[in-house]
């Protein structure tokens, strides 16, 4: 089958890119014709393997001095907002890129495609690729976060029942059981779950160097990803008495630069500068020497779901993370970690606790490698394979 796979943005290293790089790649191995498809693509931004990837990107068929010129605006977007993404009247303009970019997926006959961003208008789409290649073409909407249109502007309250009905017209997919509670609480309409996995053999062949007392958090250097929560908890631990290392990992915007700033003079502050190191933009392959260092995986966010937890688990790290969100699709409380609430001196505690009794951390970094075979990005494809012959 051919399958055409959409993201406005490939301009950074999260998740939605990550989603695109893995399904790509593990669409190729089972023998599908996969064609990626993007607004603008900056290689050196994002992940490594998507360099292996067919990458259409609109703006490189125009002018370069158009590219470069939709590089700065994107920029100083990201500097003075504090997003990613463009917005406009609370509503993203993937809304309307995507549509436009899908439509240059024409050329090759798609069977499948797949949108992970602008998913709003899909609706028209789809008749029209039915009326322009005459056949019925599959569309997955792949929802990594919440609505599209969720904003209270007049914007967002018109294009409202678009994206409601783009949900119920192509197959409408999520991460994690949480978000699909919350689409049907929002919207009426439960969507299909396909749990994101991770590449196995990837992580099969590290070798683990952990010292014993090193704590690894990575997630893009952000407001909402709670860096700043975890360095709360170093200085608790480090008030106790505790000898460990908090690894931060992640990639670092434009948009982002002032947080980081915010928690560098917070290391500063709490006296942490022996015990934090925060690594930026680290390769693929420095992650995974940062992984193998990695003794207990610190997740400080509600996730949607946790593409990183799942790393962590494939190199045998117990895991303590908050206890809702997309995260209890795959960690089980007391199994391959713990599952807490929001007080830092709790966090503090089960650290602690997992530093220092060897049978309980053993126990649960065995019971995190038996986990994560469970997820992978083969296990993804055969379900969206059984989604597409339904």
């Amino acid at each position: 089958m051919k399958f055409a796979i959409i993201l406005p943005l490939l301009t950074s290293r999260t998740g939605p890119q990550r989603f695109v790089a893995e399904v790509a790649k593990a669409l190729r191995a089972k023998g599908h014709e996969v064609h990626v498809y993007s607004l603008l693509y900056f290689s050196e931004s994002t992940f490594e393997s998507l360099r292996k990837e067919r990458v259409n990107e609109a703006l490189r068929w125009g002018s370069r001095p158009l590219r470069g010129l939709a590089r700065k605006i994107l920029e100083t977007f990201q500097r003075k907002q504090g997003r990613l993404a463009i917005y406009v009247s609370g509503v993203s303009l993937s809304i309307f890129i995507s549509p436009a970019i899908t439509f240059l997926s024409l050329r090759i006959r798609p069977d499948v495609v797949i949108v992970n961003s602008g998913n709003t208008l899909m609706c028209l789409v789809k008749p029209l690729f039915r009326l322009l290649l005459g056949k019925d073409v599959k569309f997955i909407l792949y929802y990594h976060g919440f609505l599209e249109t969720r904003a209270n502007t007049l914007l967002a309250k018109l294009l409202r029942p678009f994206e409601r009905l783009s949900m119920l017209t192509c197959t409408f997919v999520t991460n994690s059981r949480d978000m699909a509670e919350e689409f049907l609480k929002a919207t009426g309409i439960k969507p299909k779950v396909l749990n994101i996995g991770i590449d196995l053999e990837r992580f099969a062949h590290v070798r683990r160097v952990d010292e014993g007392r090193t704590l690894l958090y990575v997630g893009r250097i952000a407001p909402y990803r709670r860096q700043d929560f975890l360095l709360e908890v170093a200085r608790l631990l480090k008030e106790r008495g505790e000898k460990f290392k908090l690894i931060i990992a992640g990639s670092l915007n434009p948009s982002d630069i002032e947080y980081y700033r915010k928690l560098l003079r917070k290391i500063d502050e709490f006296d942490l500068r022996d015990e934090v190191i925060i690594a930026t933009n680290v390769s693929d392959d420095e992650l995974l020497k940062l992984y193998s260092k990695g003794t207990v995986y610190v997740n400080p966010v509600e996730e949607t779901y946790g593409i990183n937890i799942l790393e962590a688990l494939a190199m045998g790290m117990p895991i303590i993370a908050f206890k809702k969100g997309g995260q209890l699709d795959i960690v089980r409380h007391g199994v391959e970690g713990f599952l807490t609430g929001e007080d830092p001196k709790q966090w503090a505690e089960l650290i602690s606790r997992l530093l220092t009794d060897k049978k309980l951390y053993n126990k649960m970094s065995k019971a995190a490698l038996d986990r994560v075979k469970d997820f992978s990005w083969n296990n993804l494809i055969v379900k969206v394979e059984a989604l597409l012959r339904k």
